[in-house]
């Protein structure tokens, strides 16, 4: 009994060496479904280094608890620096949709530095305030460009493949259940 327990940690890292294979990874990856994350297609709100070899698309909900742990998970495994992170939002209800159109908002007037603060901030717990955590910022979710990413978003949303908040996309592909949002840098 204690000779497999002790054997557990040796299998786990065979397995993980033979899951972050170049060649696993391309294989598995290139059967996963791909849909358009292009900024005009899905969302213009790209976070990092818009020029990486890998962009990370995440579905979102901003009220969603399971994607306030993905937005912490990101933040403490992914550098901005190596990798670009787009967020694409939805949410549980028509008046709720409000909060995209803030961030939408903020990404516009603040940039995408201070508008990934935010999120964080709003993730670890400032959705408990719900519209008042935008109060004093000067944002206008109504104006027509926010509207009309807003509406990007809301279409995009539509897309057959999702199925619920987070969804996480590789370069435009599903990521397949095999891997975590920390593997993104094996993905080519």
């Amino acid at each position: 009994m204690i000779g497999r327990a002790l054997e557990l940690p040796s299998w786990r890292n065979r397995y993980d060496e033979l899951r972050l294979d170049d060649k696993v990874v391309g294989a598995i990856n290139a059967t996963s479904p791909q849909v358009d994350v292009s900024a005009s297609a899905s969302s213009s709100l790209i976070f990092g280094n818009k020029d990486a070899s890998h962009m990370l698309t995440v579905f979102s909900n901003p009220y969603c608890g399971p994607c306030a742990l993905m937005h912490d998970r990101i933040v403490r495994s992914l550098s901005l620096d190596e990798c670009a992170v787009q967020y694409v939002f939805t949410s549980f209800s028509p008046e709720l949709a409000v909060i995209n159109r803030y961030f939408i908002s903020a990404y516009e007037k603040m940039g995408p530095e201070a508008t990934w603060q935010l999120m964080t901030r709003w993730y670890a717990g400032g959705k408990e305030k719900g519209e008042a955590f935008f109060d004093g910022m000067g944002l206008d979710a109504e104006s027509p460009s926010v509207k009309a990413e807003a509406d990007k978003h809301k279409a995009w949303a539509k897309n057959d493949i999702l199925n619920g908040t987070p969804t996480l996309m590789v370069d435009g592909r599903l990521m397949p259940t095999e891997y975590a949002v920390e593997d993104v840098a094996y993905f080519s």
